[in-house]
């Protein structure tokens, strides 16, 4: 699964012809994680739900820090 993300991944970047940032890298394996969780058992079930909670996580990490940055360049 992990060969296949990273195959999905190159051809991805490729026919964007873009450079990916962090954030649209882990948005794109928080989508495919999400078809990992409909499509497999469930012990990657739990695996992927943890993945899910670490992504959301870090989401909320990096929008509070640039709302937070954004805020103190404007003050």
């Amino acid at each position: 699964m992990v060969f296949f993300f990273l195959r999905f991944f190159k051809k991805y970047t490729k026919i964007t012809k873009k450079k990916v940032t962090k954030i649209q890298f882990y948005r794109i394996l928080n989508i495919f994680t999400i078809f990992l969780i409909l499509f497999t058992e469930n012990t990657v079930f739990l695996y992927c739900t943890l993945v899910n909670l670490l992504l959301i996580f870090y989401y909320l990490y990096v929008i509070f820090y640039y709302c937070f940055d954004v805020i103190f360049i404007v003050l």
